[in-house]
C-alpha cells in the first residue's frame, strides 16, 4: 500500500500542481518512474513467471545500489561543474536543479 497509493497518486498530483519548470517536472518523472517500478519488483514476487528476474535482481541489488550511489555523486559533480562553466552565460544555470536535470 505504501508502493501503490503513491504510484497511482503522485501523475495526478503533478498535473493539479502548479505549472512547473522543465527540471522539476523530469525530477518528478524520475521519482514516478521509480514507485511504478518498486511496484512491479512487488508483483512481481507473486507472478510466477516473474520469480527469476525478481531473484536475479534481488541478487543483484547491492551491486546496483552500490553503482546508483557512485552515480548521483559524480552526476552531482558534474551539475556543479556545468552550473560553474555556464551559469555565467545563462541565468537559469544560477541554481543547482537546472544543471542537474540536463546532466541526468
Amino acid at each position: 500500500l505504501l508502493v501503490t497509493l503513491p504510484a497511482f497518486v503522485l501523475p495526478f498530483a503533478t498535473e493539479l500542481l502548479a505549472p512547473m519548470s522543465l527540471s522539476r517536472l523530469t525530477v518528478w518523472v524520475s521519482v514516478i518512474e521509480l514507485l511504478m517500478f518498486v511496484r512491479v519488483f512487488n508483483e512481481g514476487q507473486v507472478l510466477s513467471p516473474f520469480k527469476v528476474i525478481v531473484k536475479t535482481l534481488a541478487n543483484a541489488s547491492g551491486q546496483l545500489v552500490s553503482f546508483a550511489v557512485a552515480m548521483v555523486g559524480c552526476i552531482s559533480v558534474f551539475a556543479g561543474v556545468h552550473m560553474q562553466l555556464f551559469g555565467a552565460f545563462h541565468e537559469s544555470y544560477g541554481s543547482f536543479e537546472p544543471p542537474f536535470a540536463r546532466v541526468f
